[in-house]
């Protein structure tokens, strides 16, 4: 058949077939282009584990102590859980699901942990302040001073001189408290010695009154011892006619000869007895007698110094000697 085709053309159509012929090659399906390089998946979050029943209830307890009402913890989440959940998650910025998941048990748990810390936090120190002033005075050479135990009673610090100063020893009953100032140069002043003060003695007294108003050093004020006891025949206390102010209390009491007789404690209070009786009392004040005070310093081994009341110094020498053991005594709080 292809020779009675060929017989059929022309010598041009042969030789055109010819070179088609020689051209030809075997016709392929066209070339795909290489897949694209795929585009990684974007990651897929896995579905966070559901809570137990008590993380639940604390996740409902959390949610209750920040201020969000999730009713009764009970472990199950609820309309009201769920209602708090979501005001929670709208006030912390966060996608509104209204869903309990870990990560929101942990968060609430947070923020309880925080709000806990900063309810305990100790409130900031703050700075103590005088409160207020009262009088001590130098018993011994190792800087044993005394005081009124009520000078120094629920202070914070007890300064002398500008210098916190250590509380040895406080006694409510006789009202008397023992301080010790290191390194302390004050003259100490003796105890009278040999036959005790009577009634009628004249006696001056040192102190720091009114601190504040009056004078910053100490002041002297004479007078005499009226009795040898205090109200209610209170055999602890003297009754004397110095004259007392806020502020003396805990200060020397000193005989003629320069001798300490007692320890100054307060006044009558004249406005509490001229409601009760009329009256208005005037220089009705007190002192702790001295063997009240000695047997205090014994009973805390203070080496005091003792003295007999022979000569009778003046008055201006007396009140040198007791300015210059007398101390301000302040009580900060």
């Amino acid at each position: 058949n292809r020779d009675a085709v060929a017989a059929k053309m022309t010598p041009a159509q042969i030789a055109e077939a010819q070179r088609l012929a020689r051209e030809w090659k075997p016709k392929t399906a066209a070339a795909t282009p290489p897949p694209a390089t795929p585009r990684p998946a974007p990651p897929v979050r896995e579905p966070e584990q559901g809570l137990s029943a008590e993380q639940v209830a604390a996740l409902q307890r959390g949610l209750t102590r920040l201020g969000y009402d999730a009713g009764q913890a009970d472990g199950v989440p609820g309309a009201r859980t769920r209602a708090a959940i979501r005001a929670y998650e709208q006030a912390k910025g966060l996608p509104v699901t209204g869903e309990p998941s870990p990560s929101l048990w942990l968060l609430v748990g947070l923020d309880v942990a925080a709000r806990q810390g900063s309810a305990t936090a100790p409130p900031p120190k703050r700075e103590p302040k005088r409160e207020s002033t009262g009088s001590g005075f130098a018993v011994s050479a190792h800087g044993h001073l005394t005081t009124n135990n009520h000078v120094v009673a629920g202070c914070v610090e007890v300064r002398v001189a500008g210098k916190p100063v250590s509380v040895v020893a406080g006694d409510k009953p006789s009202d008397l408290a023992l301080l010790r100032l290191d390194g302390s140069a004050l003259a100490p002043l003796p105890f009278r010695d040999g036959r005790g003060i009577r009634p009628g003695e004249e006696v001056m007294l040192a102190g720091f009154p009114l601190h504040g108003l009056l004078a910053t050093e100490p002041a002297v004020s004479t007078g005499s011892i009226a009795a040898l006891a205090g109200p209610g025949d209170d055999r602890r206390l003297m009754q004397l006619s110095a004259p007392v102010q806020v502020g003396n209390s805990g200060g020397p009491l000193l005989d003629k000869s320069g001798n300490v007789v007692g320890v100054v404690v307060g006044k009558l209070d004249a406005i509490l007895v001229a409601r009760a009786t009329g009256d208005i009392p005037q220089n009705v004040n007190f002192a702790i007698a001295p063997g009240v005070v000695r047997a205090f310093l014994d009973a805390h081994a203070v080496p005091y110094l003792t003295a007999q009341s022979s000569d009778t110094l003046p008055n201006a020498a007396i009140a040198a000697r007791a300015r210059a053991a007398t101390v301000l005594v302040e009580c900060w709080k």
